[in-house]
């Protein structure tokens, strides 16, 4: 009996912890089953589709409600330490795109054309807004700053973003056309611009409607990024199964993996350099290296849109980038954590 007792509360143990687990990772397990079902049953992601209607009824909920949330307010209050902001935004869409430009060249031979465009596109994309203020609070680092960099990075990622990726297609070789750069910021204006402008608009006059249910409209944003990786997959799954496809996967993975730890040394390097504080430097750790998947998604899509392009292998640097960012973020602050002293 005592046996039993013992080994039902084992049971109970385990069904809590895994319970715990799936809440705690349940975005990048979905991501996976995302990726898993678009390529197993493509068919179902292209009706899904519906000739990219879908994609771009989701792109503009994900920006309507970004712009409800987003915490414009801050950008007052946060313009004081503007040192650590220039060196922020120089990070983000100066040092990481240009470290890429130099060190891509290297595994040219490992890449397919769409996986090169791909970390091109990864390169000039923003930081996140809701895991790097995240980290920050919890790690117990400057975060006004974070949020003031975040939304700033993320507001200037729209125009910035796009003309960056623009100018490495075109040191590429593979330059677009005037008409195809207007239709891609039109595109970017309608799908993002807008519905942000909008959502701000209605948290700025009722900002008590959605406060009760900020996350739930994160789950909601967060299930819509689902299902466009699950038809971008789906459009493209027969290239996912070419010969080598494989190791070039691992080369990819390892370079994205060994770049973002750069990145974090780098960003605490130039912190200690400009001898910021330990809040400022914790919020630079988390700032300065990561990517937003929300933008990255829709800017991606909505930049290839209608040209003859794998947008699914695109997205790969990305998806992996994101959750391995998660995983080193997680490691980063737990570090910190230790080490700091107990507030009293």
């Amino acid at each position: 009996f005592r046996f039993q007792k013992h080994l039902n509360k084992q049971t109970i143990s385990i069904r809590v912890d895994v319970m715990n687990f799936i809440k705690k990772h349940w975005f990048v397990l979905f991501l996976l089953a995302a990726l898993t079902l678009g390529l197993l049953f493509p068919s179902a992601g292209i009706a899904l589709s519906m000739g990219n209607i879908t994609t771009t009824v989701l792109i503009i909920t994900i920006f309507f409600i970004t712009g409800l949330t987003l915490p414009v307010e801050k950008l007052k209050s946060g313009l004081r330490e503007y040192r650590v902001h220039i060196f922020l935004q120089l990070f983000i869409f100066i040092v990481i795109p240009l470290y890429f430009f130099l060190t891509l060249k290297m595994f040219d031979k490992y890449f397919t054309d769409n996986l090169t465009i791909g970390i091109y596109a990864l390169a000039c994309l923003p930081t996140t807004v809701s895991s790097c203020i995240m980290f920050t609070q919890i790690s117990r680092g400057n975060v006004v700053t974070a949020i003031f960099n975040a939304t700033l990075a993320n507001i200037l990622g729209v125009l910035v973003s796009p003309i960056l990726l623009s100018l490495f297609l075109n040191t590429a070789g593979d330059a677009m056309a005037l008409e195809d750069i207007l239709r891609v910021f039109t595109g970017l204006g309608y799908k993002i611009v807008v519905p942000l402008i909008v959502g701000i608009i209605v948290h700025r006059f009722r900002p008590g409607i959605f406060s009760g249910i900020k996350s739930t409209l994160s789950i909601v944003s967060n299930i819509a990024l689902l299902i466009i990786i699950f038809m971008s997959f789906a459009k493209h799954a027969g290239e996912f199964f070419q010969a080598n496809f494989g190791r070039t996967m691992i080369v990819m993975c390892v370079y994205l993996a060994l770049s973002y730890l750069v990145f974090t040394v780098l960003s605490f390097g130039i912190s200690r350099a400009l001898k910021l504080d330990r809040e400022f430097t914790i919020t630079a750790l988390y700032v300065a290296p990561q990517k937003t998947m929300a933008l990255g998604i829709t800017l991606i899509t909505t930049f290839f849109a209608g040209k003859n392009i794998s947008i699914g292998l695109i997205l790969l640097p990305l998806l992996f980038y994101y959750p391995w960012q998660m995983i080193v973020s997680g490691v980063i602050r737990s570090i910190l954590i230790s080490r700091t002293p107990a507030r009293s």
